[in-house]
């Protein structure tokens, strides 16, 4: 089923924050978060917070936010917070964070930055709530919830516009709940088969693992197009491993002014989805962007007895 997922978000900016309003436009989780990502042009500091809501889809999905607040306390140092939620019919994950960044000169314009981030997390898994989305069923168990200490940490190098940085998170490998395993099988139908989804296996008491670690990448690219225009590529990897990444997004944007932007991007979490923004700027302290987010998912038709 085709959805159109609406993304608004305000920003309260003192200056062009593309290193971490880039997330937002991101579905899938917003707490990927590099601490040792800088923002070079403020002042003293800058102030994010984004709302996202899901007014087109069909049941009802509580709203989502994002918030970054860093300082800086001498032309190398920074510290921040950084705190999102975001939830769906699934589960629920919230998290926290302060974080403190160093840029080191290595020669003329050439810096090499570090970032620790330490904070806690909350990830609930609704268990009941499979039953309505994989194949009907009979199960229904109460939610689970695992919570715990978050410990991360980032690296970037930048130089002549290129910034790309890697971080990690949850290095000490705290709990989670897993979510509830598929169950395979192969259907026959007259002279065919298939091997598909026959249901979930939930145990009546779910058993916490053990968080694997999350990994981030992120490449940006910065250059003039004339005296007032300013564009700049975004190249972001989630959880990346030796089979792929759980998330690839690429945006472009299109500043003006130091003021208005415009952003146009595509992404793939398993679903292939388009994005587009477009940003207001009150003065070259304060805007407000929204972002709109077409993606194609799948749900249980009761009616065609299909995905």
């Amino acid at each position: 089923m085709k959805k159109l997922l609406l993304i608004i978000l305000c920003g309260i900016c003192a200056s062009s924050l593309i290193a971490q309003s880039s997330l937002i436009s991101n579905n899938k989780p917003l707490a990927f978060f590099n601490p040792a990502l800088q923002n070079t042009e403020i002042e003293k500091g800058i102030v994010s917070a984004s709302y996202i809501v899901n007014p087109y889809i069909q049941d009802v999905n509580p709203a989502n936010y994002q918030a970054i607040a860093e300082f800086k306390l001498n032309e190398n140092f920074r510290l921040g917070v950084h705190s999102s939620k975001v939830e769906n019919r699934l589960n629920k994950n919230q998290s926290a964070k302060v974080y403190g960044s160093y840029r080191l000169e290595m020669d003329k314009g050439n810096y090499l930055l570090v970032g620790v981030e330490a904070g806690g997390y909350s990830d609930l898994i609704k268990t009941g709530e499979f039953s309505k989305v994989y194949s009907p069923n009979r199960f229904t168990y109460s939610d689970t919830v695992a919570q715990g200490l978050d410990l991360g940490v980032g690296f970037a190098y930048s130089y002549n516009g290129l910034t790309a940085g890697m971080s990690f998170s949850k290095l000490n490998k705290p709990d989670i709940v897993p979510f509830p395993s598929p169950v395979l099988g192969w259907v026959y139908m007259g002279n065919d088969s298939s091997f598909v989804l026959l249901d979930t296996n939930v145990m009546d008491k779910p058993e916490k693992v053990k968080f694997g670690l999350g990994s981030n990448l992120n490449v940006m690219y910065e250059w003039k197009a004339g005296e007032k225009v300013k564009v700049i590529h975004s190249l972001h990897f989630g959880n990346i491993d030796l089979t792929g990444a759980d998330y690839t997004g690429f945006q472009n944007f299109i500043i003006l002014n130091n003021r208005h932007s415009l952003g146009l991007g595509v992404y793939t979490n398993g679903y292939t989805g388009y994005y587009t923004s477009l940003g207001i700027g009150i003065t070259e302290s304060i805007k407000i962007e929204g972002t709109a987010i077409f993606s194609e998912d799948l749900n249980w038709d009761v009616v065609a007895d299909n995905y």
